[in-house]
C-alpha cells in the first residue's frame, strides 16, 4: 500500500495483508482492477465490504481503475461505481498505454479537486 497525503493506493496483496485503520482518514481508495483481482477469494472478503460501506455512505470515493478486461465486473458492486480509464475501457485495449494513463490521472486529479472544494458528494460520477 502507498500513501500519498490523503490517496491510499491498494494492490491485490495489500488487501488481504495491510489493516484498514486508514479508512477513516483516507477520502479516495484507488483499485486496480484486473481478471485475477476479480477471481482471488481474498479480495472478497470484510475488508472489502468495509470500503464499499464508506463509499456507499459517501465517505470516500472508490475508483476502480482497469489494467485489464473483465467479462462478469456486472455481477460485482464495482459496477455502480466511475471507473477509469474513461468508460471503464482497460488500460490493454488503449492503442496508446499512454494516453490511457493520462487519462486516470485528469480523472483521479478531478475527483481529488472536488473532493477537496467540497463541491460534490463522493458517490457523483466525475468523468
Amino acid at each position: 500500500m502507498r500513501r500519498t497525503k490523503r490517496i491510499v493506493i491498494l494492490g491485490k496483496f495489500d488487501i488481504q495483508s495491510e489493516g484498514f485503520n486508514f479508512i477513516d482518514s483516507v477520502r479516495i481508495v484507488l483499485l486496480l482492477v484486473s481478471p485475477g483481482l476479480l477471481a482471488s477469494s481474498n479480495f472478497w472478503d470484510d475488508r472489502f465490504n468495509q470500503i464499499m460501506q464508506q463509499s456507499d455512505l459517501g465517505k470516500i470515493k472508490v475508483v476502480p481503475i482497469f489494467s485489464k478486461p473483465v467479462d462478469d465486473i456486472k455481477e460485482t458492486p464495482l459496477h455502480k461505481l466511475q471507473a477509469l480509464p474513461r468508460d471503464g475501457r482497460p488500460i490493454s485495449k488503449w492503442g496508446n498505454a499512454d494516453e490511457a494513463l493520462v487519462n486516470i490521472t485528469k480523472g483521479i486529479r478531478q475527483a481529488a479537486d472536488e473532493i477537496a472544494s467540497n463541491t460534490t458528494n463522493l458517490n457523483q460520477c466525475y468523468l
